[in-house]
């Protein structure tokens, strides 16, 4: 397996465009923003003391640096400890990153335009609510915010979205990466409207069916003619 494999095989981790776009606003320091976007990315691991450590191996730091960048994010309230019970009912830390949320939530209302693609708020709920029935589950608000990115910042309407989730249902690939990987292709192709989205959708299905039928092809093993014994007149060699 060559590195570059290797590289996408570990995983592409999903940050919101609004944390990127709003990094003034959040006036960190540089360390301190890349360890506030490695615990995004690691979300579901913020539960042990034993995760400073591996943070600190994983980005070289010493653990000192690592408490230092920390106390920083604690200090402009982007994080927080919080008190929960493990599944063996003992008190545990873990680190909560809905202070963050939060902040970046008013930015979002700040730059919502008041009608948005002639959406009320039940239609925009309505979009939440297909992709929660898809998922099974309710969205986090990193999620929630990834679908606002679509919104706002790519200029997507509604409707290209569903086609996109639609789309990553069909292939069996429920994610939200994969749905932004749609997405982030129809954009490089300035696809805009869902005649746009649905003619993309189906020339990329007819060449997904021809490469399937050259597979096919040339996977099939070629006819030959039965072979035929030559007669032979073996009456030539009776003696006379």
């Amino acid at each position: 397996m060559s590195m570059l494999q290797q590289f996408f095989k570990e995983g592409v981790s999903l940050i919101p465009k609004g944390i990127i776009t709003h990094y003034k606003e959040l006036d960190l320091s540089p360390q301190a923003f890349i360890l506030l976007l490695y615990l995004i990315d690691h979300q579901v691991e913020l539960q042990s003391e034993a995760y400073l450590q591996r943070v600190s191996t994983n980005l070289g730091w010493s653990e000192n640096e690592s408490y230092e960048f920390l106390s920083e994010l604690l200090t402009k309230e982007y994080i927080q400890f919080e008190m929960i019970k493990d599944h063996h009912g003992k008190q545990m830390d873990i680190i909560s990153l809905e202070p963050l949320y939060l902040f970046l939530e008013s930015f979002y209302k700040k730059d919502e335009p008041e009608s948005q693609d002639g959406l009320n708020e039940s239609e925009q709920k309505s979009l939440i609510q297909l992709f929660e029935g898809e998922f099974g589950r309710s969205l986090t608000q990193l999620e929630l915010m990834q679908i606002a990115d679509w919104k706002q910042m790519d200029q997507f309407n509604d409707e290209v979205i569903i086609l996109a989730l639609q789309q990553a249902v069909l292939n069996q690939a429920i994610s939200l990466k994969y749905i932004d990987r749609i997405l982030l292709d129809w954009k490089k192709k300035n696809v805009r409207t869902v005649q746009e989205a649905k003619r993309e959708i189906e020339s990329f299905n007819q060449a997904k069916t021809e490469r399937s039928r050259q597979a096919n092809l040339g996977n099939q093993v070629p006819e030959f003619e039965p072979f035929k014994v030559p007669e032979f007149d073996w009456n030539r060699f009776k003696p006379e």
